[in-house]
């Protein structure tokens, strides 16, 4: 894959995963998001343990991730809305965040098909972890989303290498 290439498959990973949040948003959160904002990773940002942590992969030509790391009360705010009652119990909360992962990352692997041949790999949760890319290997960028009732914070990681 030439460069060119991959900075073409970078912008359509970066597309595609507010497309999809944008649907997720409205299917499994009742509404819109509010804003969008696109960031860079700031320094210190990989060594921020959370107190759940999911991640999601598709490998092959290129290797993309998708993590979302929340600490308990905003998890439980999110599970509640999806679930239309609060939920306190720790395999709900990750089942939760799972399905999120699952339909974001799940909705992106077709378009980036057409650019890389792509394998969805089964999403990883952990608790108490930190998001797992290396700044030298990837391109990376948050992806905040907020709403009237939830705000969620990606980490979008592209990685250069063919694995």
């Amino acid at each position: 894959m030439t460069e060119e290439t991959t900075d073409a498959f970078i912008r359509l990973a970066h597309e595609m995963v507010i497309e999809s949040t944008d649907q997720a948003y409205q299917m499994m959160l009742g509404g819109m998001p509010k804003e969008l904002e696109t960031l860079p990773v700031p320094d210190g940002f990989q060594d921020k343990v959370y107190d759940f942590l999911g991640t999601i992969q598709a490998t092959g030509e290129r290797s993309i991730q998708l993590s979302l790391g929340l600490d308990e009360e905003p998890l439980k705010a999110l599970c509640g809305i999806m679930m239309g009652a609060e939920m306190d119990d720790e395999t709900i909360l990750m089942g939760c965040q799972q399905e999120l992962l699952n339909i974001i990352l799940g909705g992106t692997i077709g378009a980036l098909s057409q650019l890389a041949s792509l394998k969805l790999q089964v999403p990883r949760m952990e608790k108490a972890a930190k998001h797992p890319f290396s700044p030298a290997k990837s391109f990376a960028q948050i992806l905040s989303f907020t709403s009237d009732r939830v705000h969620l914070e990606f980490l979008l990681a592209v990685t250069r290498e063919k694995n």
